[in-house]
């Protein structure tokens, strides 16, 4: 049931302000959650005045249209709102693309502990299997082009300014199909490679390299996480310093028997 997706919400400061909302307002205030029933659910869970808001909510009478579902009946006996429908079908359909499953799909919901900012980065629309696309962020693309414009913006504080405006995890359970896990995986595996190159790339930049285009201790650490960066820049470092010093000592050798001629 949906009572069981998430824990309970609780609001200590403020909390006769919160309850005091009329309807309209909360309404009004729940148009700008995400088009996800977990949620709700959460919201829900805050007092009764947000409950009964979040019941009667127009989203979940537009969910029931879009999985087809059957409408509710006044005079039933349990299922009399569409919350209840949806409720009744609950584990049936994925929350992020609300994809039902059929005997024709075959498709497999599961409960997944997910990012929800990651999850709001990606256009499941759009993406595919073995392809990840993300929302277009008008705000960072504005960013960019003002930082081409002056130059006399340094790269380091551009990137210290988006690190401390990215907002922190939270994780929430959804209900994902095989096509939403994978490429919600997909994209996580994607950033795990990423920050370990940047960390790899830092570490071999103190000894003045830069990062191979094939090297298999390199190659193993960025895409499994396989040793220490440090231990693999100091290798690298060594390696380097040592042909160095073989080719200088073959110059020397050769200066030396033309010399002798």
């Amino acid at each position: 049931m949906i009572s069981k997706v998430s824990k309970p919400v609780y609001i200590v400061e403020n909390s006769s302000i919160v309850i005091t909302l009329p309807q309209e307002i909360l309404c009004e205030i729940f148009n700008y959650l995400r088009e996800h029933p977990v949620h709700f659910t959460r919201v829900a869970q805050v007092c009764r005045a947000w409950n009964f808001a979040a019941d009667n909510h127009l989203f979940w009478r537009q969910l029931t249209k879009t999985l087809q579902l059957p409408d509710p009946k006044p005079r039933a006996y349990k299922y009399k709102t569409y919350k209840s429908i949806i409720s009744k079908n609950w584990g049936r359909f994925c929350t992020l693309c609300h994809l039902k499953r059929t005997r024709s799909n075959g498709f497999q919901i599961r409960p997944v502990l997910v990012d929800m900012v990651r999850i709001d980065k990606i256009d499941f629309e759009s993406s595919k299997w073995f392809k990840v696309v993300l929302h277009k962020d008008r705000k960072s693309d504005v960013q960019k082009e003002k930082s081409s414009e002056s130059s006399t913006v340094n790269i380091c504080d551009v990137q210290e300014v988006v690190k401390s405006k990215e907002l922190p995890s939270r994780y929430l359970k959804h209900l994902l199909c095989c096509r939403c896990n994978a490429i919600y995986c997909r994209y996580i595996r994607e950033e795990e490679i990423k920050d370990r190159r940047n960390l790899l790339s830092i570490k071999l930049g103190e000894f003045g390299l830069t990062v191979p285009a094939k090297h298999n201790l390199c190659d193993r650490f960025i895409l499994y996480g396989d040793g220490n960066p440090t231990d693999i820049a100091q290798k690298l470092a060594n390696n380097m310093m040592y042909k160095m010093y073989k080719n200088i000592r073959n110059m020397y050798f050769f200066a030396a028997a033309e010399n002798s001629l």
